[in-house]
């Protein structure tokens, strides 16, 4: 290394309070360094203790060879992480205190003034000119690579609440009184397949139009890095029969059903699932990721491939509302006395789905780091829509059995398409060696794209 880096190196971990606290199995760091790395506070121009400082070099090399990371991005995403170690260690300080933990709501249920501020925060760390992009950077936490560590598996659930977790973050570095919303899709499923495309949600107030590039809404106009895809610019492609809302029923299921109790009930590839049948008398299990896969499909376009679909604000709504389900779920696990901390299920990939293996992309996790109570106790809290806070939105509505719906957008009053985009977008990405992660209504897939890059 040089000496000039070697000097950043130095420079970078000055200061740091708050290294990493669990152990990685990959490497010969015990606990103990690690412990050590967050109790030391170097002073002035004091350097790292050698310990830290190899941390983060095996940190660096790995996210550097795993997502081409400039060093850059590499000290922005840690420095995300020393803010979320001094969260941690100040909550623990305040334990026996009462705590105020931001509410993530149903997005159509927050205050003009709340869903403004969010989406206005959102655009801004999209447009900013910052060395990196700060959006792009989270975004690209999530390419193909890291399909099969994230995905059909046990380590979905985790890694993307921690991937959450960072996002939100980052918004708050801006303003400091956001809060990540849920996009309840069950709301659509409640129209009615025949209405489901024609959601309010899909509107100029909220996300924008659902068909070709995005050229309405706070997300309009949203540049793709070059590359990504064939289109320069954020584009969807809602189309009827591909892909389908969370089915309401298996919500309810998940919520409410006494006969899944365990993490295996409802993850890829486990057992004892429940099951749906649709109108056409097809059978199908019940899993969290199968649901949240149909949605992917559902909105089409960047959504529908793994590597571009963070750069559609959706994936972050949508996936605040499967982290909301899940959470429900955790609540229903206590309920019969299970402890959703522990009870890890080990499916998917038998070595990157195991419980102690370090989670991509935040390696001072293990995957099982993610199941713990801490991200709810000590970062934020849900609220679960309300038929009367539904009746009081003008994007939603209580409809029979005290359900909420989505309201409609009345007819010729939103644009509903951008101009198209080339046809052979996801093709191209499946045509590259991408793989499919299976759909849980009708076997198509949520596209990986190509790790050869």
């Amino acid at each position: 290394m040089t000496l000039l880096g070697k000097v950043f190196l130095l420079q970078f971990l000055i200061g740091v309070g708050f290294c990493m606290l669990m152990q990685d199995p990959k490497r010969n760091d015990t606990k103990s360094t690690y412990a050590a790395c967050f109790r030391s506070q170097p002073q002035g121009n004091e350097p790292a203790s050698p310990d830290c400082l190899k941390a983060f070099m095996a940190y660096a090399e790995d996210m550097k060879n795993i997502f081409n990371f400039t060093k850059e991005q590499i000290n922005y995403l840690w420095s995300l992480e020393r803010e979320t170690q001094s969260l941690l260690h100040n909550h623990r300080r305040r334990k026996r205190q009462a705590v105020y933990l931001p509410v993530r709501k149903e997005c159509r249920l927050l205050s003009e003034m709340e869903r403004q501020n969010l989406f206005y925060t959102v655009r801004s760390l999209k447009m900013n000119t910052s060395n990196p992009n700060e959006y792009d950077t989270l975004a690209n936490l999530h390419r193909g690579d890291v399909q099969p560590h994230a995905h059909q598996g046990s380590n979905f659930l985790g890694w993307h609440r921690v991937y959450l977790m960072y996002y939100e973050r980052a918004l708050r570095r801006i303003r400091g009184d956001v809060t990540l919303c849920f996009w309840d899709t069950t709301m659509e499923f409640n129209l009615g397949m025949d209405n489901w495309e024609y959601t309010a949600v899909f509107s100029s107030d909220l996300f924008g139009n659902r068909r070709g590039q995005v050229i309405t809404g706070p997300f309009r106009d949203w540049p793709l890095p070059p590359g990504l895809t064939e289109s320069d610019y954020l584009y969807r492609n809602m189309t009827r029969g591909k892909g389908i809302p969370f089915d309401s029923r298996a919500a309810s299921s998940i919520f409410y059903n006494p006969n899944t109790r365990i993490h295996s009930t409802i993850t890829w590839e486990g057992f004892g699932f429940d099951t749906i049948t649709n109108s056409q008398g097809q059978t199908r299990n019940i899993t969290i990721e199968g649901e949240h896969n149909n949605v992917h499909n559902w909105v089409g376009g960047a959504m529908e491939i793994i590597k571009p679909a963070p750069q559609d604000p959706i994936f972050f709504f949508h996936h605040c509302y499967i982290d909301y389900v899940w959470e429900r779920f955790r609540e229903k696990m206590r309920r019969y006395f299970r402890d959703p901390t522990t009870d890890y299920p080990g499916h998917g990939n038998e070595t990157l789905h195991d419980a102690n293996y370090p989670m991509i992309g935040f390696e001072w996790y293990k995957n099982i780091d993610g199941y713990s109570d801490y991200f709810t106790q000590n970062v934020y809290r849900y609220e679960s829509p309300t038929c009367q806070a539904c009746d009081y939105s003008p994007y939603t509505v209580c409809g029979q059995g005290n359900q909420c719906i989505a309201r409609m957008n009345y007819p010729g009053t939103e644009i509903e398409e951008g101009p198209q985009v080339p046809n052979g977008t996801v093709a191209a990405a499946s045509a590259a060696g991408g793989t499919m992660m299976k759909s849980a209504s009708n076997g198509r897939g949520f596209i990986a794209t190509s790790n050869s890059e």
